[in-house]
């Protein structure tokens, strides 16, 4: 993943047609209203080569990277890690990418995309147990209570962004209390739970790592 100029939701609906997946805010607009064209971005009329399986395995890296908001060299030591540890290389790199701070606070429903919910966290007004967290990345364990500082609670786009989240069902793996502002992050989702990047698909982006 690099850096992107120009509008976000134009560069995720093209994003989300280069993967043939939808990588846009929750509860906004379904994919198939966000995206003109079923093929694959670039120059009309011009004829595409098959994509290799190479080629497919960058996608879905792509797509991975893209929709947590992570670069390519952080994601690769995400990997490492996850790679590095006991049990299956998969589960340990979706909780370690479910467990970033600025996606946890996405998942419960205090920001509408995941770059307001980085901004909010870089900004100080989340808070990790009482204590004010300012790094997107910041681990979250099962257990912690993740919440939207009191000073923070009037700002409008966090009212829109709980409204919409109270008409949409809750992810499993965590216990939001909407009132207060507040999520427990319970325990780290399993692959079958997040469900958007299925075992084969994340076998998939272990091979591509482990060339």
């Amino acid at each position: 993943m690099v850096a992107h100029t120009g509008p976000r939701a134009k560069r995720r609906a093209k994003t989300s047609r280069s993967v043939g997946m939808d990588l846009g805010a929750f509860g906004i607009r379904p994919y198939e209203t966000k995206c003109k064209h079923a093929s694959k971005p670039g120059q009309p009329g011009k004829r595409r080569s098959i994509t290799s399986k190479y080629g497919k395995q960058k996608d879905i890296h792509q797509a991975m990277s893209y929709r947590y908001g992570v670069t390519a060299n952080k994601f690769r030591n995400y990997f490492k890690k996850a790679k590095q540890q006991a049990g299956p290389t998969d589960e340990n790199l979706i909780a370690m990418l479910e467990s970033r701070l600025c996606n946890v606070v996405y998942t419960m429903g205090f920001a509408l995309t995941l770059s307001q919910a980085r901004q909010l966290v870089s900004h100080g007004q989340i808070e990790v147990n009482g204590n004010v967290i300012n790094c997107g990345g910041y681990a979250v364990k099962p257990g912690d209570v993740v919440s939207v500082k009191e000073s923070a609670r009037t700002q409008d786009r966090i009212l829109s962004s709980v409204q919409l989240a109270r008409e949409n069902p809750t992810e499993e793996w965590v216990d939001i209390d909407f009132e207060l502002y507040q999520g427990v992050y319970k325990q780290h989702p399993s692959v079958e739970q997040v469900k958007l990047f299925d075992s084969q698909m994340l076998g998939e982006v272990i091979v591509f790592y482990s060339k």
